[in-house]
């Protein structure tokens, strides 16, 4: 059965844009050690200011903090500072004056790609993240069986249900496991390179996100039931998709409300 996820916290009020932002905005305890060993001074710097974007901690409108403050802050030089600044330029977050003030920007109106992993991996659980990544990976997974169900052969589908047989024994705790195993061969199902890509990087991201948990909204019995079901109706070019939507059309209804 469809299980509804847990309410996250309710977003902060935005911060009033008139106080200066380095009053309000205070980077998290992990800044006070510096930069970790072994971690680009620039990338650190990149994803403590774009995951404050992201999260709201920094207000749209508002200027960051100047260089030289960035740089006492992260005890880095301001060369430093300025390439993560540039970074966050690129993907659409700020928007630097030379000379003048980098001004933080809507990130609802960017338009890079790579912001959704970005997203995924910095902003905060509360912000919808897991009706996000659940509906994003549902829809994903109509697309790929409607395809694979025209051009997979036997092989692949052998291997689905050996996938199952070992989830079955596993339990919940091979859920991960289960998860990208299975949809994996089903997106190399589809012969379409693209999809094929695409299934792996959201696993990756998705694993990064969450430590290879997988945020999912079926319990066990019902997970392991509706994967036998898809894999038979594959077999037999039965409407896999078909069965898929049945069961996830309620969760879209239940994250809806």
């Amino acid at each position: 059965m469809a299980r509804r996820p847990e309410s996250g916290a309710a977003e902060a009020s935005p911060t009033s844009q008139s106080a200066p932002v380095s009053q309000r905005w205070t980077p998290d305890a992990s800044v006070a050690g510096g930069v970790p060993p072994r971690t680009r001074a620039a990338d650190f710097v990149f994803e403590k200011l774009a995951g404050a974007i992201l999260r709201g901690e920094l207000a749209v409108g508002a200027p960051l903090p100047p260089e030289r403050e960035l740089a006492e802050t992260f005890d880095i030089s301001r060369v430093l500072v300025r390439e993560a600044i540039h970074r966050l330029k690129d993907l659409g977050l700020v928007r630097v004056r030379q000379g003048g003030q980098t001004i933080v920007l809507d990130p609802d109106d960017a338009t890079d790609p790579r912001l959704i992993p970005l997203t995924i991996e910095l902003a905060a659980p509360e912000r919808n993240a897991f009706r996000d990544m659940a509906e994003r990976q549902m829809l994903h997974a109509i697309l790929l069986l409607e395809l694979a169900e025209a051009r997979m052969n036997t092989a692949q589908i052998d291997e689905l249900d050996r996938i199952l047989d070992e989830y079955e024994k596993e339990g919940d705790a091979g859920t991960w496991k289960f998860m990208s195993s299975y949809w994996l061969v089903v997106a190399k199902a589809t012969k379409n390179q693209f999809l094929w890509r695409e299934t792996r990087f959201w696993f990756e991201v998705m694993g990064r996100r969450t430590g290879g948990t997988m945020p999912t909204v079926f319990d066990h019995p019902t997970r392991l039931a509706l994967h036998r079901d898809i894999a038979a109706k594959l077999r037999r070019r039965d409407g896999a998709c078909a069965r898929y939507l049945e069961a996830v059309r309620p969760v879209f209804l239940l994250f809806s409300q």
